[in-house]
């Protein structure tokens, strides 16, 4: 059976929610297990870089650039819902969904790398999965709403990473 958010009982679990809230739902639970599985089962599996300041110091700057960038989109996505227009400009001329972007290509692993915890890598395809299902229904509603100006836009831009996928 496919994955239906417009279906019941998805149709509902998504009107109370919305799709982030969802993600941090699922998503945050599964990458707590991952970091505790990591240090109590794993303690030796430590990311390979150089040394633990500079594993710290280089996951924090990775990390504060991901939620500066996280911050930076939130606006654009506020000016959407206001309007209900479709933005093809700005972080949406790279991606059609820079949120999720930064959540997988930043956020996550500048905290892999931040607390040194190579098991939570498993965590970015697991997040891969999940964004594409949550991704797919949202641009199944974009397509009922924009039509072919949407169709064109997809066209043009990748979903999560810029000129990859």
């Amino acid at each position: 059976m496919a994955y239906d958010i417009h279906s019941s009982p998805w149709k509902k679990v998504n009107e109370a929610l919305g799709a982030g809230k969802m993600l941090i739902l699922v998503g945050v639970p599964i990458y707590l297990i991952m970091i505790f599985i990591n240090s109590f089962f794993f303690p030796t599996w430590k990311f390979p870089i150089v040394s633990t300041l500079f594993n710290f110091i280089l996951g924090l700057v990775i990390l504060i650039t991901g939620f500066i960038l996280f911050a930076r989109v939130i606006p654009w996505i506020i000016r959407i819902n206001k309007t209900g227009e479709l933005y093809t400009n700005g972080p949406f001329r790279y991606v059609r969904h820079p949120l999720y972007s930064v959540i997988l290509c930043i956020i996550i692993p500048g905290i892999t790398i931040l607390l040194e915890l190579i098991l939570t890598l498993i965590f970015l395809p697991t997040m891969l999965i999940l964004f594409h299902f949550i991704i797919k229904n949202e641009e199944k509603l974009l397509l009922e709403k924009f039509g072919d100006e949407y169709k064109d836009y997809m066209k043009k831009t990748k979903r999560i990473i810029p000129w990859i996928y």
